[in-house]
């Protein structure tokens, strides 16, 4: 698979920006978000991962063409957690094709750690991605947290990768 995964530099924040869009406007039907008066959804935190410590911007090229992103942060629900995907989206034309997949077990690989995955509540198509990503990845060895924790009302996956 000629897929291509790098940390996106502050070059290439014009891109994600963009890619942000095509993203929300994908995820709108389970986040309930508008257009702002701009006719964009916006996204708050996209400078901070190019000033704040412990943000990761993740660009994904396929065959030369951009094909998704992952932003990872240590904002987590879970106590124990140190890493989450704050955001994780693959376009639809290349999804069903183990570009996610492949995507998410390299971003799992850059940050040993007990990671947290969220998902937007009746987002199933998320839910069934994750749970089976993550249990081909840790090999069956995760906590699914069904009903939410604390505020947030979806779904969880949590898993150890640290490196002993």
């Amino acid at each position: 698979m000629e897929l291509e995964i790098f940390k996106a530099s502050k070059q290439d924040k014009t891109i994600l920006k963009r890619m942000l869009e095509l993203y929300q406007h994908d995820i709108s039907p389970f986040s309930n978000a508008d257009l702002n008066v701009h006719g964009e959804f916006g996204y708050t935190y996209l400078d901070h991962y190019w000033v704040e410590d412990r943000r990761y911007p993740y660009l994904a090229r396929f065959t030369g063409k951009f094909v998704g992103f992952v932003l990872v942060n240590t904002h987590n629900y879970l106590p124990k957690s140190q890493y989450s995907i704050a955001e994780f989206f693959v376009m639809k034309r290349y999804r069903r094709q183990g570009i996610g997949k492949t995507l998410a077990i390299h971003i799992f690989e850059q940050h040993p750690g007990v990671w947290e995955v969220r998902q937007l509540p009746g987002h199933s198509e998320a839910i069934v991605f994750w749970r089976n990503t993550i249990n081909d990845y840790s090999a069956g060895i995760f906590q699914e947290i069904a009903d939410g924790y604390r505020d947030w009302r979806g779904s969880i996956f949590s898993f150890d990768n640290s490196k002993s």
